[in-house]
């Protein structure tokens, strides 16, 4: 019991941090606990051929949560037509095509799931950057768990989305470096003297931030890396 308390804390603790992974992570575990399912991943698009990417799993063992990054998962026509067409929809193994895959019967399956369902995560112009995905070992979800699994979705998508903003922004390794230091309150001068380049040099990577972050002065810059946890 003391064990599941302090589970339960250190998980409700990082569903309130700052960087999005960790807030993600948290709450996956709470959805864990409270959904009583046995797993719960999420998948992330990316913004180049919208192929799934694996950010984080609760409960699965090594190698079985990999099933979400294949091909399948992306954001297939058929899938994004069907949720446009049901936005509330919810697809249990029994009423999804996904149950005659490969993926069932050569992964989930022998890892001792009998069933799951998979929901878009979407963004506020309709389309879909990710997937929610939780699987049980009984046969079937029970219509209580299959709606909390709904509004669990929903109430995870504003961190999921600061997730996928981080994981596609396109910045350099030198860019995220300069962020993080824009984050802390330095100057460019302060920055220049930190990295040992010039201050023109500084200058031109916080314009260049400027525009891949879509923000307007510099304050605007640090709250964006504070929000995306850079």
């Amino acid at each position: 019991m003391k064990a599941t308390i302090e589970a339960m804390a250190q998980s409700i603790a990082d569903a309130t941090d700052q960087h999005p992974v960790r807030r993600v992570e948290g709450a996956l575990q709470l959805s864990q606990y409270v959904l009583k399912v046995d797993a719960i991943a999420l998948t992330i698009l990316s913004s180049s051929d919208r192929t799934p990417h694996l950010v984080t799993n609760i409960g699965y063992e090594p190698g079985v949560a990999g099933v979400y990054e294949k091909e399948w998962f992306g954001a297939t026509r058929r899938r994004i037509s069907r949720h446009v067409s049901d936005p509330g929809g919810i697809y249990p193994w029994e009423r999804s095509e996904f149950i005659d895959t490969e993926y069932v019967n050569e992964t989930l399956k022998p890892a001792g799931y009998r069933n799951g369902i998979t929901r878009p995560l979407t963004a506020k112009d309709g389309s879909i950057f990710g997937f929610i995905h939780t699987n049980i070992a009984q046969p079937s979800f029970d219509s209580r768990t299959q709606e909390m699994f709904r509004e669990t979705v929903d109430r995870l998508a504003h961190t999921a989305w600061a997730v996928h903003v981080r994981m596609t922004s396109g910045l350099t390794d030198r860019e995220r470096e300069i962020l993080a230091l824009i984050r802390d309150g330095l100057s460019n001068p302060e920055i220049a003297e930190r990295l040992y380049i010039s201050r023109r040099t500084v200058a031109t990577h916080v314009d260049h931030l400027m525009r891949k972050t879509a923000t307007r002065s510099r304050a605007q810059t640090a709250a964006w890396a504070v929000r995306y946890g850079f």
